[in-house]
């Protein structure tokens, strides 16, 4: 029972806090149509404010989806396994990341052996990819240099010109946290990225790491020789 009981409260704290996060949004766009209704100072020109309202819903829709995510995830429901190319799902991801990357002008360099196969949800696994080379996109600075390296034993990704204070290393799969607030919103994350990337990879018996290198963050999920073919 105890270990039900701490399941629960951890499942009432996540949900109480995504309520939290979703009211900020929510103020904010019925704050700007209140005003736009009203006419009040800059909220007279509409067609300048209500990108910044779609932005703002967006945003708040983006959320939505992640809690659902998280919500599928934690009951279980999405637990089909087949034998998979986690060398493909690599390859898919990175030619989907490379618009964001070239908007920061950062260079990925990729190392990507052939024919790594494990047993695994392969939507899962592509979103737990994904969320990982996105996150070191979003917050690796201008002209960085982005590091991608699969073999038969470990993906590394790594992200160059940044460091993560220590303290707050073992947090960053946290619902909801982030180093700084405010930077995350520039870069449009949720919050709830790297939880995601928790689940899916302790679902699937999969470990990782995340450390400070010199000038660099390196993220590494060790592959499991009974996951691979």
């Amino acid at each position: 029972m105890g270990h039900i009981d701490e399941l629960n409260k951890q499942r009432q704290h996540f949900f109480a806090t995504a309520s939290h996060e979703l009211k900020t949004p929510i103020t904010i766009i019925k704050g700007q149509v209140e005003s736009m209704i009203m006419e009040i100072g800059r909220y007279k020109d509409t067609r300048r404010i209500l990108p910044e309202t779609l932005k703002e819903i967006e945003n708040m829709e983006q959320l939505v989806k992640e809690i659902l995510s998280v919500s599928k995830l934690e009951m279980n429901t999405t637990n089909h396994t087949e034998l998979l190319s986690l060398s493909n799902i690599l390859k898919r991801v990175y030619k989907h990341l490379i618009p964001l990357a070239n908007e920061k002008h950062i260079r990925i360099q990729k190392n990507i052996s052939e024919d790594v196969m494990m047993m695994g949800n392969e939507l899962l696994l592509e979103k737990a990819v994904h969320n990982i080379i996105s996150n070191a996109i979003r917050h690796s600075p201008v002209g960085a240099e982005l590091g991608l390296e699969l073999s038969f034993d470990s993906l590394l990704v790594r992200n160059s010109g940044v460091n993560i204070p220590d303290e707050d290393l073992d947090k960053l799969f946290t619902p909801f946290y982030c180093v700084e607030k405010s930077h995350n919103k520039l870069t449009g994350g949720s919050g709830l990225g790297l939880y995601l990337v928790k689940i899916i990879l302790e679902q699937h018996g999969l470990s990782y790491t995340i450390e400070n290198r010199q000038d660099s963050v390196c993220f590494k999920i060790t592959l499991n020789s009974h996951n691979l073919n």
